[in-house]
Order: C-alpha cells, then sequence, then structure tokens
C-alpha cells in the first residue's frame, strides 16, 4: 500500500512507511472508499481490515480465474488424448479378460519380450545414453513422452527373442509395434523404462562404464561427470568387497591408488597430517612397492582414519573404513619385541632381560638388582594394557617375509598380533601377512 501523491518522489507511487503524517486521513478515506468501511482508527489497523476486505471482495473470482487457467493449463493435446482413449482400451480389455499371453501387453508379447526392445534404444548413435540422462533429471512423465517421440521419431527394426521367435517392430507417434501390432503406448513405454533405470536393468555393466566417457564428450557439467566416475569406482570396490582375502589382495593397489588420487582438494590436504602428501598422486605401481613397507602401510590406515572423521561425503568415509578393514586384515597389526626391548608394565618402565617359551623376564634398569618373571600370556595381556607399549607395534607386511626385523642382531624375539587373544610367535623369519590365517601361527 501507499499514497500516490506529489512531492519528493516526483509522480511515484510513495511507500507508506515514508508518508507524510498529515496525508494519513486521507489515505484512510481513499482505502475506505476503495474496499469498504473500517472500524480501526490506526493507519495499521486501516491496511489490515482493508487487505481483509479486499481478499474476501475478490476471492471467488480470483478461484474462477485460477481454475479455468488451470484447466487450459492441463488440457491434453490431439495426440495426448488419443492415447488416453487407447490406453483406457487397453485397461477395458484387461478387465474383460480379452487379451492373450500376457494382458498388459497384447498380442501374446511378454514382458520380456518388451523389454528387449526398449533397452536397444531408439538405434541412433549413443541413444541409450541420451535415454538414461533425460530419465535422470527427474522431470515429470509427459516431458519424458516428448522427449521419447524425438529420440525414437519414425523407424524400426528387427527383434530376436529368447525364445528363438524373430520379426519386426516398428515405432511411431502412437508408440511401439511388433509385426504391424500396437503394444506399447509412448506413456507405457515411458513408465517401463523409468523401472528399468530405476532397478538397474538398463545398461549393461560396460554401458555403465561408458557412460562417464559419453558426458565427458557431450561437455556435460563437470558435477555430472565426477558423479558417474565415482559411481563406477564404487562399483568396482564393490565387486571385490567380499572376495577371499588372496583375491582382494591382487587389486588393492589399484583400488586403493583410485579411491585416494579422485579424493576431493580438502580431504586429500589430509594427508599432510601423516607426512605423506606424495599418497595423492600414486599410480598403481607406486602403491603396489608402498604396500610392502610396514611403516607406510601404517601411514595409510592413519589416514584412512582421518578420512573418516573428518569428511562430509558418504561416499569418502565409506570406503575409507572398507579400506582400512582390508588392510587391517591383509596386514595385521602386531607386538614384536626381543630381548633388551623397554616396556611398560603399569606405571613403570623395564627392559626385556629375557624370553623363554613360557616366561618373560624382566629387570629394571634403574634398579639393575629388581626384576619379575611372569608368564608370556600375562606379558602379553600387559602390553596390551598400556598405551606406552605402541612402539612395538609394527604392521606385517610381504616384505618382511625374506627380513627380519632382527637383521644384524643375534636375538631371539617374539611376535603376537593384536587384538587377538592367541600368541603369535615365530623365531627367525617373520611370516607373510598377505592373507595368512593367525591360527597358523604356533610357539617357535
Amino acid at each position: 500500500m501507499s499514497d500516490t501523491h506529489e512531492g519528493y518522489y516526483g509522480s511515484r507511487a510513495v511507500p507508506i512507511w515514508q508518508m507524510d503524517g498529515r496525508y494519513e486521513q486521507a489515505v484512510t478515506e481513499r482505502l475506505s472508499d476503495r474496499f469498504g468501511e473500517v472500524e480501526s482508527d490506526s493507519l495499521a489497523g486501516v491496511l489490515m481490515e482493508t487487505a481483509r476486505n479486499a481478499v474476501e471482495d475478490n476471492l471467488q473470482d480470483y478461484t474462477a480465474q485460477l481454475k479455468e487457467d488451470e484447466m487450459r493449463a492441463n488440457l491434453p493435446t490431439v495426440d495426448e488424448q488419443i492415447e488416453m482413449m487407447v490406453e483406457a482400451e487397453d485397461m477395458r480389455n484387461e478387465s474383460a479378460g480379452k487379451s492373450s499371453a500376457s494382458p498388459s501387453l497384447g498380442g501374446g508379447y511378454s514382458q520380456e519380450d518388451i523389454d528387449s526392445i526398449l533397452i536397444k534404444g531408439s538405434g541412433f548413435q549413443d541413444s541409450k545414453y541420451r535415454i538414461y540422462r533425460q530419465f535422470q533429471k527427474q522431470e515429470d512423465s509427459k516431458s519424458n513422452i516428448d522427449f521419447l517421440k524425438r529420440e525414437y521419431g519414425t523407424g524400426s527394426g528387427n527383434y530376436h527373442f529368447s525364445d528363438g521367435r524373430s520379426g519386426h517392430f516398428e515405432f511411431s507417434g502412437k508408440g511401439f509395434a511388433i509385426d504391424r501390432e500396437t503394444v506399447l503406448t509412448w506413456s507405457k513405454a515411458e513408465k517401463r523404462l523409468r523401472e528399468l533405470i530405476k532397478n538397474n536393468r538398463y545398461f549393461s555393466p560396460k554401458e555403465k562404464d561408458r557412460y562417464a566417457d559419453y558426458l565427458e564428450g557431450i561437455s556435460a557439467p563437470q558435477y555430472e561427470i565426477d558423479s558417474q566416475r565415482k559411481a563406477a569406482r564404487q562399483r568396482f570396490i564393490d565387486a571385490h568387497r567380499d572376495l577371499p582375502p588372496a583375491d582382494k589382495r591382487d587389486t588393492l593397489s589399484l583400488r586403493l591408488s583410485d579411491f585416494i588420487r579422485d579424493l576431493d582438494g580438502y580431504e586429500k590436504n589430509l594427508l599432510e597430517n601423516v607426512g605423506r602428501t606424495d599418497f595423492g598422486d600414486m599410480i598403481t605401481e607406486q602403491m603396489e612397492q608402498a604396500l610392502s613397507d610396514p611403516a607406510t602401510v601404517q601411514q595409510l590406515i592413519d589416514f584412512l582414519a582421518l578420512v573418516q572423521r573428518k569428511t562430509s561425503s558418504v561416499y569418502s568415509r565409506s570406503n575409507a573404513w572398507r579400506f582400512t578393514q582390508e588392510l587391517t586384515e591383509l596386514y595385521p597389526l602386531c607386538y614384536l619385541y626381543h630381548e633388551g626391548d623397554v616396556v611398560y608394565i603399569g606405571a613403570d618402565k623395564y627392559e626385556i632381560s629375557d624370553l623363554g617359551e613360557d616366561a618373560v623376564s624382566l629387570r629394571n634398569p634403574e634398579f639393575p638388582l629388581f626384576g619379575t618373571e611372569m608368564s608370556r600370556a600375562e606379558f602379553e595381556e600387559k602390553l596390551r594394557e598400556n598405551p606406552m607399549n605402541d612402539h612395538l607395534k609394527t604392521v606385517i607386511t610381504e616384505k618382511q617375509e625374506t627380513r627380519s626385523p632382527a637383521e644384524g642382531k643375534d636375538r631371539p624375539y617374539f611376535i603376537f598380533a593384536v587384538p587377538l587373544s592367541q600368541l603369535f610367535i615365530h623365531a627367525g623369519n617373520i611370516l607373510p601377512a598377505g592373507g595368512f590365517e593367525p591360527d597358523c601361527l604356533s610357539p617357535a
């Protein structure tokens, strides 16, 4: 609401909150004349009553106009009316039981037969990708049907069904016809295509993997391309998730290097926290070599833990967790200790003075005459209780299969995995970690 007097604003309307107070009575009278008498004495009250009167006076006319506009906007075209009549006839035949082998499709054609034609696309190059992309836009059925009519146009092709039948199909403005019999209207084709795409039955595996390349070739928005690339990587990761350890190990370096290399920028920045920014650009061969080093494996595990805690991406968090599980399965974390190593039992510092098959002897370096002896089982339990003993933890990798961590030291050492309760000991060379079963380790 505003008053329209001449003045500072010229001939333009003056905002009501900037109106000169001396015009308030004139505005109130003008509003009352136009929209009916009001009872309020304040300008704010007058405005509210005026607005209410305006709505009550015009609501019926507005509603009628809206209904008329809606009917005009939603009135189907001639083609759409014909299609609706065909569908109504199909439904009538279905309810009367007049159709043959497949009532909803007509002509004795099964849903499998129809699907085999739909998943061919229109026959033009990259038509399946265009159709798939249209349905990813989540537009209404009418928009999809209009697109399908343009994409298919008028054409024909040959079919070969799984039961050995073959013949000729055509598509036109009315829909699909097999052997000159209309079997599928465009509205039904749109509905079925939507179902096939939703149920992941439209693309073959190879077509899925090529979709990102198609998007790149048509200069689609980068977010679309990136989304499909991530989807392809996710399929590859999922395909290897439940394989036996030895089989997963064969592709781990490829999957892990791809995953890290394609993380978002802020996620890659977390590599600085573990001092290994080079992980971000590693190719498969480099990652394979890196996985042979225990310290590097531990850095990868630490980095993946950061991704799980600090990223907002469900894709990144879930896969970081899965790769962590794989790494700890293939490269178990173990305590490795020798004679002379420093350990912490409770609040006291000790050195290992002697290792036997059944017992461990410890001495206090500050008071050499005082020491203690305990069973290995008790010793291992106490190692796990105190984080001060984490310096004894190591990741067992295949590189250690032929190299003892005690190279150059002619002294016995023991290894046991955590958090398993069993004791894993091996004298001489450390056993390989790639897929080994802990049960195979026994006292030396």
